[in-house]
């Protein structure tokens, strides 16, 4: 699907707050709203906006730990790699994970109360699915920058 200019304009103006009417998205990258919505629609139908929802203040609701879990693969279990990052991304406490290259075959997005509870989620739930060999957990002091907006 080709993207314009337009399209661009939208699709940043959806990023930033997607709660807005379609008038005052009209208004913003100054278009009609029977096409603003027909444009929203074809974006929708093509897959190039893939959900609405909102985004919580982790903190807020009690995740104060972040941290990133490096998982080392072993294939001697009989599962692929790809099956093991998806009993991973099972998990509720996993927010993300990537089969990535390089020394650690992925990596996972937790978030939890505390440390504590970090370590039971490594411990006791990652740690046991079959597949994983070994794990490194790095914590997050400080979050400088964490978004979900895709530069067009």
């Amino acid at each position: 699907m080709k993207i314009d200019e337009k399209d661009k304009e939208l699709l940043s103006v959806l990023q930033e707050n997607c709660k807005l009417s379609l008038r005052e998205i009209s208004q913003l990258i100054k278009m009609r709203e029977t096409t603003t919505f027909a444009r929203i629609k074809r974006l929708e139908k093509a897959g190039v906006i893939k959900e609405y929802r909102a985004i919580l203040n982790p903190k807020a609701v009690g995740k104060n730990v972040l941290a990133f879990v490096l998982i080392k693969y072993d294939p001697s279990f009989g599962f692929s790699q790809r099956e093991v990052a998806e009993k991973i991304a099972k998990l509720p406490e996993i927010q993300e994970v990537h089969i990535i290259a390089g020394d650690w075959d992925m990596i996972a997005k937790v978030r939890e109360k505390d440390v504590e509870s970090l370590g039971k989620v490594v411990l006791d739930k990652i740690r046991e699915i079959e597949g994983v060999k070994e794990t490194v957990s790095l914590i997050v002091f400080e979050s400088v920058k964490e978004t979900t907006f895709i530069s067009l």
